[in-house]
């Protein structure tokens, strides 16, 4: 990263710049009091492969750039990815990392709310066949993450024994049903990954009445080249982001104004939409 610039009502608020000046790297990262602009204070250490609101002290002097950086930390940002998910887990993360690899670890933390893992356990019971429960139990240092299926006959699967589009549904309606109580924004890429398309449309159904409530906590933001989800979502509350010959990002909101009878995947598919 070269340069980043944080601004409030056209206000600075952080600006962080790497210049060369004479064959030497000068990097220098800047925060501003809140409503005194031409008051500013030198960071004196950045990394600069990370924004400069992750350095920025908590002070009663900059609440603005305080309220951005805890609103940042209410994103949770994932692409599934269910070889990854692990079963151990010698801790309790309170959220899941990008790649959902400390599943089994996030659900233990998730356990202090048994009303959730209830709901999680009742909803999953309907979507996938044959479960019934969970266990979580320990074994030496560890605890393991396991899952019941009675008709089968056998002891309680464990997370890594079981299919990996079982393992994404599972993550994908954890997800939903064990959400934070406080605003938060869920940022899914491609969650139609490993799954197919009758797999898919209930956790659709699921995600967009969990987010259209008036007492959702929440947004959803959903990446996908999926044409089922793009002609599900898209046309009410999808954006065309467009990269110009001048190297900026384009966004307009999605419209069916110019159907002609295709749908809105077939439509992205040809490179019709917003086509000049």
């Amino acid at each position: 990263m070269r340069r980043e610039k944080l601004t409030f009502d056209h206000h600075p608020l952080s600006e962080f710049v790497i210049e060369e000046q004479e064959d030497k790297r000068i990097e220098q990262a800047t925060i501003y009091k809140d409503n005194l602009p031409d008051n500013s204070s030198v960071l004196p250490f950045v990394d600069s492969s990370r924004s400069v609101v992750s350095a920025i002290p908590e002070k009663r002097d900059y609440q603005k750039l305080t309220w951005f950086k805890k609103h940042i930390a209410r994103f949770i940002i994932v692409q599934i990815n269910p070889f990854a998910m692990s079963a151990e887990s010698r801790k309790e993360d309170p959220y899941p990392v990008w790649d959902m690899s400390n599943y089994a670890a996030w659900f233990s933390y998730l356990s202090g709310n048994q009303g959730e893992i209830f709901n999680l356990t009742l909803k999953l019971q309907e979507i996938i066949k044959g479960f019934d429960f969970f266990k979580n139990e320990r074994s030496g240092t560890a605890k393991i993450l396991s899952l019941s299926f009675p008709h089968l006959g056998k002891e309680p699967y464990k997370l890594t024994e079981i299919s990996d589009g079982q393992k994404a549904l599972i993550a994908l309606y954890t997800l939903i049903y064990c959400a934070p109580d406080e605003d938060y924004t869920l940022c899914i890429d491609e969650p139609e990954n490993f799954l197919a398309l009758p797999e898919i449309q209930p956790w659709l159904n699921a995600l967009f009445d969990q987010y259209s409530e008036e007492r959702s906590h929440g947004q959803a933001i959903i990446i996908s080249h999926h044409p089922a989800l793009i002609n599900y979502l898209a046309s009410s509350s999808g954006h065309w982001f467009e990269r110009t010959d001048e190297g900026l990002i384009r966004l307009q909101r999605i419209t069916h104004e110019q159907d002609g009878g295709l749908s809105l995947a077939k439509l992205i598919e040809l490179g019709w939409i917003y086509d000049e």
